[in-house]
């Protein structure tokens, strides 16, 4: 994420970085907690078959001694796009290669265009019948595992495809990616594939709100970047997404110039760097799958 981010906070490591945990102490944990654990700065939420007058109740009781202050205003910088391809890459110990290629991705200040996302999402690497999952595990199989990611943020995020992968079919693998990702902005997604796109999506979303955890979870999130009711209204929303809005999302945040492309890889045999082909230009993949064949 940090060579997707160059000035948004979203380019940091979660947990932070041994210097930044070295300079913390317990007089700057209180300070945060000062500053952003007050009453306006929480969403408390109830699901269950419980009284909604008696739920109530009880939070007001419990929160009562929360500071009602206001946290201090958050303004990000803004992210400057992606104009070009953003290499970077890393030794590590690993056995085969990982390799991550990184888009702009929506907010959920644009609620139909998040929707829209999730959906794509779901057509390209969701499921057997999935876009990618024909194309990277086929005959000959080009990765080892693979996964699409995109995560509803309150500011512009980031949409990916990770494979793991050997080192010979690296090219081949990211020209798959790109020439899915090419065809989604060129071309609506065929009826039968938006359908199934929407019967898998609809499948994950009620599993994972199937209990009353889940349920909690998934209003708490919208809640803290925008409204529960977004939750709430999910199924319905998506449901109604076209293929045309599909292909306008595609185009507006997936550019085959303009990516991050950010590769793990093991340390060469004999101690050195093998060549790296990947950071040259991308023949035809109809060539690159000839390649390794």
């Amino acid at each position: 994420m940090a060579a997707r981010f160059k000035a948004h906070p979203y380019g940091l490591p979660q947990g932070g970085t041994p210097g930044s945990l070295r300079r913390l102490d317990a007089s700057a944990l209180r300070e945060f907690h000062s500053q952003y654990y007050v009453g306006s700065n929480m969403s408390v939420v109830v699901v269950g078959d419980v009284p909604a007058a008696e739920a109530v109740a009880k939070v007001r009781e419990a929160f009562s001694t929360a500071p009602n202050r206001k946290p201090p205003p958050a303004a990000p910088p803004s992210e400057s796009p992606i104009e070009s391809p953003r290499r970077v890459s890393k030794i590590a110990p690993i056995q085969q290669v990982v390799m991550s290629l990184a888009f702009p991705g929506p907010g959920i200040g644009t609620p139909k265009d998040v929707l829209a996302m999730d959906v794509l999402l779901t057509a390209l690497g969701e499921g057997a019948t999935s876009i990618l999952q024909s194309r990277l595990r086929g005959t000959p199989p080009l990765v080892t595992g693979f996964e699409v990611d995109y995560l509803t943020q309150k500011d512009p995020g980031a949409f990916s495809v990770t494979c793991i992968l050997p080192r010979a079919t690296m090219n081949a693998a990211q020209a798959a990616v790109l020439g899915a990702i090419r065809e989604l902005r060129e071309q609506p997604l065929p009826d039968k594939q938006l359908e199934q796109a929407r019967n898998v999506l609809e499948g994950l979303y009620t599993y994972q709100n199937e209990t009353a955890a889940g349920q909690g979870s998934s209003m708490g999130f919208y809640e803290a970047i925008d409204s529960y009711e977004f939750a709430l209204t999910y199924i319905d929303e998506f449901r109604r997404v076209t293929a045309d809005q599909i292909q306008a999302v595609a185009g507006r945040y997936f550019d085959p110039a303009a990516y991050v492309l950010a590769v793990v890889e093991p340390p060469a045999r004999g101690g050195g760097l093998e060549a790296r082909t990947w950071f040259a230009p991308l023949p035809a993949a109809s060539e690159l799958v000839r390649e390794v064949g």
